[in-house]
């Protein structure tokens, strides 16, 4: 159920009116308002008839399990027990663990004892024996006494955090989707799956290795990394590609799906070579902006710093000049002469560099300079107008003359009557026709009076 606002519990009357219009409207808090549309949908969804028994039942459970679920701090010193060594059996009893979690026992604590294979103390914490063992009802138990720091990311004395711990001890197939969901549920309880440890290696390195795909491309979606940034030779490390090459056999056969692996692997590879190809070319563009940015702002700078140097020996000479100095005066003199002669030189220059093409005779050309390109243009667009306005005789010419107006000035050229109306190419040619009609029976009738004999009598 839906609520954008505060809920209006002001008393009104009969008619929906208010009793007190005066009284202001209070937000209600976050908590209850959480607590009350919880309420309601549950009333809303909750089931009849047989459905509303099984309801009671799951509910009822759910507060049992609830009620005696009461981990987590404060933990107890002596809490009757030892959860690391209940822990480190293979097939601990989960009761047992329930029982000294809500004794108090704290998940955090490793155990001090050494390890019968290595001999060290390896300082594994309950959920790295949980994880080992793979007893996924036992690691959420420990989860739910944990506190901050979280106990998904602990490591023990190599370095190793319970991801990789459940990833070094893969299962056997017949709990592999077991192997899976304990996986899953670590990465979604926020496990670091690019976690190394002293031995430099992650989770996909064991994962490679024990020949699980499924947790491979698992630990690939949420992530995880096959290459790493090695800057220097001696500090390069085997990669999971080489780890799912060592793993000629696992467990009573051979890895059947090590190929597949080793392809997934390789393509991983490929893509994050390529991404960090692209972040390199992206840095390096963006470094080259900087650089280029640098040395035009130490360019701004320089051509400040000579001008502001230039202002003040003008400033100080001018100061000097006023102490009627006669050899101040030369030199201030001298100075501006310098720069008058220095302007001039880049105005001549800068001349040129632009300039017209006239027409000197048939054939010949000269370039005449001295102008700027501004006025070159304007110039050299003025004489082809005047060029096309003295060549614009004849019918024949019209349609060339258009289509070179056009291309010089990008305007069209039309014709105006003596009212002021455009004139249509149509009208245009039948004036001309009616013209040259005119003109032609003008120049017959002329000729007929020219011409005409005289009339003889009889």
């Amino acid at each position: 159920m839906a609520d954008s606002g505060p809920v209006d519990n002001r008393e009104r009357d009969e008619n929906g009116d208010l009793v007190n219009p005066d009284e202001e409207l209070v937000e209600e808090d976050l908590f209850e308002k959480k607590k009350r549309l919880a309420e309601e949908a549950e009333a809303k969804n909750k089931p009849t008839g047989i459905g509303a028994i099984f309801y009671s039942m799951r509910k009822g459970a759910a507060n049992l399990e609830a009620g005696m679920n009461t981990y987590g701090p404060p933990y107890q010193m002596d809490y009757g027990g030892n959860l690391p060594e209940e822990c480190s059996r293979n097939g601990g009893s989960l009761m047992e663990v329930h029982s000294l979690l809500s004794e108090g026992a704290d998940p955090h604590l490793p155990l001090l004892t050494e390890d019968e294979q290595s001999g060290k103390i390896m300082l594994n914490t309950p959920l790295h024996y949980a994880c080992k063992f793979c007893a996924l009802m036992v690691a959420k138990r420990l989860k739910k006494a944990d506190r901050a720091p979280s106990i998904i990311n602990l490591v023990n004395a190599s370095g190793t955090n319970p991801l990789q711990m459940a990833c070094m001890f893969s299962q056997a197939l017949p709990r592999k989707k077991k192997h899976y969901a304990l996986v899953l549920w670590l990465i979604d309880q926020g496990a670091e799956v690019n976690h190394v440890d002293r031995a430099g290696q992650t989770a996909l390195h064991f994962a490679a290795y024990s020949g699980r795909i499924k947790v491979v491309q698992l630990l690939i979606n949420r992530g995880a990394m096959a290459t790493r940034q090695i800057e220097f030779l001696s500090l390069a490390q085997e990669t999971p590609m080489d780890f799912a090459r060592e793993n000629m056999y696992h467990f009573a056969g051979p890895s059947r799906d090590r190929p597949n692996i080793e392809s997934i692997l390789r393509m991983k590879e490929g893509m994050e070579k390529e991404q960090r190809q692209v972040v390199k070319a992206r840095r390096a563009a963006a470094k080259a902006l900087e650089d280029a940015a640098e040395v035009d702002r130490m360019r701004k700078e320089s051509r400040m710093k000579d001008r502001q140097e230039k202002m003040e020996e003008k400033q100080r000479l001018r100061a000097e000049a006023r102490t009627a100095n006669p050899e101040s005066k030369s030199k201030l003199a001298e100075a501006m002469q310098q720069e008058k002669e220095a302007r001039a030189a880049r105005m001549r220059a800068r001349e040129h560099r632009a300039g017209i093409w006239k027409k000197a005779a048939k054939s010949n050309w000269d370039f005449k300079t001295g102008m700027l390109a501004g006025s070159a243009a304007k110039t050299s667009l003025i004489n082809d107008c005047l060029e096309l306005s003295e060549s614009m005789r004849g019918d024949e010419k019209q349609e060339k003359l258009r289509r070179r107006w056009k291309k010089l000035t990008n305007t069209r050229l039309v014709e105006l009557d003596k009212h002021g109306n455009e004139v249509t190419r149509a009208q245009a040619i039948a004036n001309s026709k009616a013209e040259a009609a005119a003109e032609r029976a003008e120049v017959e009738a002329m000729a007929d009076k020219q011409f005409k004999l005289p009339e003889l009598s009889l």
